[in-house]
């Protein structure tokens, strides 16, 4: 005679306890993406670092480039299309030093020639 299912409150006790759930992981879960991210352009930076001075060594000079297909081109390399905005710049002639940077809303790591890698406005730190 009863009929099976779930009742109104019932019902309205798992959709709350799943949006509780879901209120806390959301921003856990931005963070560590945020921070995924932050590693892989930092680990780009180290590699266009890596790759402009053996170009130095080869040639006498560092390579300047703006955007990932121009720094792929210039340099060789296979970076990916990820959103991230890289620029190499020389500051007083390429034959002494460059800046590598890599920016992505409002998210700015830079490497240059010697110096280990800084940021500003980053979830994650290298």
């Amino acid at each position: 005679m009863f009929k099976k299912g779930f009742t109104l409150l019932e019902l309205v006790l798992v959709v709350t306890i799943v949006g509780i759930i879901v209120t806390f992981a959301i921003p856990g879960y931005l963070g560590v993406r945020q921070r995924a991210e932050g590693r892989q352009a930092s680990t780009q930076l180290k590699l266009i670092q890596t790759t402009e001075k053996i170009r130095h060594l080869e040639s006498d000079n560092y390579v300047v480039c703006n955007g990932f297909a121009a720094c792929n081109t210039a340099l060789n390399l296979d970076l990916p299309d990820d959103t991230w905005v890289y620029r190499v710049v020389c500051a007083g002639g390429c034959d002494n030093n460059f800046t590598a940077t890599a920016i992505k809303d409002g998210c700015t790591y830079s490497i240059a020639k010697d110096t280990v890698m800084t940021s500003a406005g980053c979830v994650y730190v290298p």
